[in-house]
């Protein structure tokens, strides 16, 4: 999620390390509105919240395009209380959407 946008992935099954290998496109003008990543246990019964990162991406100002690959510890909800856990992300920074 980032300000209302709010992307998806696919669950992944039976995996205590899940890799999801999976892209989205965020489009923001301030670069000081982080990224919330959040993930979750999917149920059939229920949902579990398990943790949530925030990222705020790191631009590049002497370059068109950055990318940075960052290891993020997992927090509560509320970011007060560390969770057991990370997650691996890697960021991609564009000053020009036609590089898309």
């Amino acid at each position: 999620r980032c300000g209302r946008q709010v992307v998806k992935s696919n669950a992944i099954h039976d995996t205590l390390s899940p890799e999801w290998d999976h892209f989205s496109a965020i489009f923001y003008h301030n670069r000081f509105i982080s990224i919330i990543v959040e993930l979750w246990h999917h149920n059939l019964l229920i949902d579990h919240f398990m943790g949530r990162v925030e990222v705020l991406p790191k631009i590049n100002t002497n370059a068109e395009n950055s990318t940075s690959i960052q290891e993020l510890d997992l927090y509560s909800r509320k970011k007060e209380t560390k969770i057991t856990g990370s997650v691996k992300l890697q960021v991609f920074t564009y000053e020009d959407l036609r590089a898309f």
